[in-house]
């Protein structure tokens, strides 16, 4: 069901949008946010936007966002795929406090008896999926970061579910989360921290934030529920994606495309993950900036891919992203 709502963004962010893809792909991204029931949450909705519905005849395609990513981050780089034709629908996250009741205390976005956030979030995308009636449909798959380890959880789901919007799907990672190593979740916040005070600086990309939208509505959602926040932290530390395991579980095609100067999720920590990818038949390519070389220093590039580059230079991603899935 589509609910008429003020704009959910800026006047600024949604001319921006409206520049790049049109003032149809701009006021949907901006107005046309759609709510999918949560049956493991009674009462509750999560929130997504769907562009270009029926657009074409290739497959509709989900975006599954990382971790306190939604529609205001990732609408640049939604907004390009739909600007290429593709029907694409992305999420935003069910985020809300801690409540307490008489009998235990439990973060909302986690069913009772599961304390689990990655399960959470696969059955909040399936719950979208079951509201667009996609169950049974044959669906492309973008994952990005922590979105990769939540796929895997979606697909265990779907698959006790009988469903086969998976079976044969295309899958695109970008810079998935999870390693072959042992990781210390203190360090994994060390970076995500360094991360975000690189989002803060004004280097060059294609699409900027000048109105610090998409950074403010990250670190917002981030807050909004700082136990789930940790508790998907600890998963991210703890879990690795299980390659073989998502190939075997009958998609058509998996691939991941890293980023060049990932300060999150360098190719130096994925090494062993990159091994792995490709043991299992995964088409890996994640590689390094190319740099000048000014007589006996090199200097970088003025523009690296780091962990956000789908939404910093969304042109570049959805480009390389559009041509996998067309390839078949």
């Amino acid at each position: 069901m589509i609910e008429a709502q003020a704009s959910h963004i800026s006047p600024v962010y949604k001319g921006r949008l409206a520049t790049e893809y049109g003032l149809s792909i701009a006021s949907a991204i901006a107005l046309d946010w759609r709510y999918a029931e949560l049956p493991h949450q009674t009462g509750e909705t999560v929130a997504y936007v769907r562009l270009n519905e029926s657009g074409n005849n290739e497959p509709p395609v989900l975006y599954i966002p990382g971790f306190s990513e939604g529609i205001i981050q990732k609408a640049p780089f939604a907004g390009a795929l739909a600007a290429q034709g593709f029907d694409i629908t992305f999420p935003h996250q069910n985020r809300k406090g801690i409540q307490r009741n008489p009998n235990r205390t439990y973060i909302p976005g986690i069913p009772l008896g599961k304390k689990d956030a990655t399960y959470s979030y696969a059955m909040n995308n399936l719950a979208i999926i079951e509201a667009e009636g996609l169950e049974n449909t044959p669906l492309n798959i973008i994952t990005h970061s922590y979105g990769s380890l939540v796929f895997e959880a979606m697909q265990k789901i779907a698959h006790e579910r009988k469903w086969q919007a998976f079976s044969g799907a295309n899958v695109v990672m970008l810079a998935p989360a999870g390693s072959n190593t042992d990781e210390n979740v203190g360090s994994l916040v060390k970076r995500f921290i360094r991360k975000q005070i690189d989002d803060r600086k004004d280097v060059p990309k294609l699409f900027g934030d000048p109105t610090g939208e998409m950074l403010t509505a990250g670190l917002a959602q981030a807050k909004a529920n700082i136990p789930r926040s940790l508790l998907e932290g600890w998963e991210l530390s703890q879990r690795k994606v299980d390659y073989a395991g998502i190939v075997k579980g009958g998609i058509g095609r998996l691939t991941v495309l890293g980023y060049a100067e990932d300060g999150l999720y360098s190719h130096r920590l994925l090494d062993n993950a990159m091994r792995a990818a490709i043991k299992a038949g995964v088409s890996y390519a994640n590689p390094v900036a190319f740099r000048t070389i000014v007589g006996e220093k090199s200097e970088r590039v003025l523009d690296p891919a780091t962990h956000d580059d789908e939404q910093k230079n969304p042109y570049r991603v959805a480009g390389a992203v559009a041509q996998i899935f067309r390839l078949g």
